[in-house]
């Protein structure tokens, strides 16, 4: 009982330590969570820095990192995690997730019960690498709670006092900032995740390029068997690039990007833009599932995190409205070129 009470008292008093770090600007680190991959330099949301959210099973405690120039650790919390040890499999087994995983929404207090303190973001589990290896389950939220907080005492959630949750919130933007669910956090050098972000970057680089000008064998042999486009979805693909204007007239952006790793897998997360000229049209959020073998980067997965809502494939949906506004800006030079020779 004694060893029980001391335990809690730690717990507590590790949660509550560098709760005004964020504002006193520490926590700069010499090594990183072995997690963190990659970021653009133009991840700043104005002056504010990109953050990541690192749950750590083990230690049963949440973590917010931020980066500008450098990765820092600006405040950590203790939390609960699910009542059964190991990653997530089926439904029901209350375990945890382990994997990278994204805010989808927020629900606010009047639409919760006392279970759930005063918010929740719930999580997107399953993802695409949970459905590729057949983990089932859902309902995996990031909630507060309304009772004394207890170490491993969810049915696989990750619980937090109100106040933190609270707070927390405020630095998740949806479908955008990483809730990386660990085991245990393991360390590694910049240098280390410097060098496999180039590998990862210049496969990226090749994908978008042969979506953009290449056949569909191009294409494929970015992807691992049984993660290959669809020979319907590339015809449609082929058939409006071919229908509206060369490949060449329209360019695949890839911008603010950044990149996680989950085990031996890695998520590519980007915004994904068709540019024309002047012209450009945001497709969504879209990520790309890695997987590194002999050197070998192969595509596990890949979908749109987050996009307009609509029936049609992001993608093709960006490119139909690029051509649209291309085409009226045109009209328009057409009709003013006329007015002026008249």
């Amino acid at each position: 009982m004694v060893c029980a009470t001391w335990w809690m008292i730690l717990w507590f008093a590790g949660g509550l330590q560098q709760v005004r770090a964020e504002e006193r600007g520490q926590g700069v680190l010499k090594a990183i969570p072995n997690v963190l991959v990659y970021m653009d330099a133009d991840m700043k949301d104005g002056l504010k820095p990109h953050r990541v959210v690192i749950v750590d099973k083990a230690r049963q405690q949440i973590r917010l990192y931020c980066h500008a120039d450098r990765w820092r650790n600006t405040a950590k919390w203790p939390c609960s995690t699910g009542k059964q040890s190991g990653p997530k499999e089926r439904e029901g087994d209350q375990r945890t997730p382990v994997g990278v995983y994204f805010a989808v929404k927020e629900v606010g207090q009047q639409f919760l019960s006392d279970t759930y303190g005063t918010r929740a973001l719930p999580l997107d589990y399953p993802n695409e690498l949970d459905r590729l290896y057949v983990r089932s389950g859902s309902a995996i939220w990031l909630h507060g709670t309304d009772k004394p907080l207890q170490p491993r005492d969810s049915n696989g959630c990750v619980v937090l006092e109100n106040w933190v949750i609270d707070r927390l919130a405020g630095y998740i933007q949806l479908n955008r900032t990483p809730v990386i669910i660990v085991e245990n956090t393991h360390l590694w050098s910049e240098k280390k995740a410097s060098s496999i972000a180039v590998q990862l970057l210049s496969a990226a680089h090749q994908w978008n390029d042969a979506m953009l000008h290449g056949a569909y064998q191009d294409l494929c042999r970015h992807y691992a068997e049984g993660a290959k486009p669809s020979t319907i979805w590339w015809q449609r693909w082929s058939r409006l690039r071919r229908n509206q204007g060369r490949g060449d007239d329209i360019e695949s952006m890839m911008r603010k990007r950044t990149i996680y790793r989950s085990g031996r897998h890695f998520v590519l997360l980007f915004d994904h833009y068709l540019t024309r000229g002047e012209h450009e049209e945001w497709a969504g959020y879209r990520k790309l599932y890695f997987c590194i073998e002999e050197d070998r980067v192969s595509i596990m997965a890949d979908s749109f995190q987050s996009a307009p809502k609509t029936v049609e494939d992001p993608l093709f949906l960006a490119w139909r409205k690029l051509w649209k506004k291309s085409q009226q800006r045109s009209k328009m030079a057409v009709t003013l070129n006329g007015d002026k020779n008249s």
